[in-house]
């Protein structure tokens, strides 16, 4: 077993193995960030209580968005225990502006059951699709 002894050594051993990484595309962003905020979704919303805001985001690398990045977003209703609001943000490319949509509203479950939906991963590239019409405009 080798001993990593500081990060060049990282570095260099991720450069051993040949071939370029390959670019994920939104759908797969999508797909990944996801599955990572079902998990936090779980672990993170009590029934009842506080929890702090938190969100999985990933840079954008597709042309037909209009966004340095993306970010799927879990935030408390300040005003109903147990409750919370699931968004979608987008970024600017000169990051002074974003676009934000709430997607879902409800508890640790239902955000859960919605993010499940056979539907939901293309409703949401639709979505931020136009979302992204909506940052071009907002820079004119």
């Amino acid at each position: 077993m080798a001993k990593i002894v500081n990060s060049q050594h990282i570095v260099r051993a991720k450069r051993q193995y040949p071939g370029k990484a390959k670019t994920m595309t939104l759908s797969d962003n999508l797909k990944n960030s996801a599955e990572i905020l079902k998990t936090k979704i779980n672990d993170m919303i009590p029934d009842t209580g506080y929890f702090r805001t938190f969100a999985e985001d990933f840079a954008n690398t597709d042309n037909r968005v209009y966004a340095k990045a993306i970010s799927l977003a879990v935030k408390k209703d300040p005003n109903v225990d147990g409750k919370a609001y699931l968004s979608i943000n987008l970024l600017h490319p000169t990051m002074n502006l974003n676009k934000a949509s709430d997607l879902a509203y409800g508890n640790r479950e239902q955000l859960i059951s919605k993010i499940n939906e056979p539907d939901f991963l293309e409703n949401l590239e639709k979505k931020i699709l136009q979302m992204s019409e909506g940052l071009k405009d907002m820079e004119r």
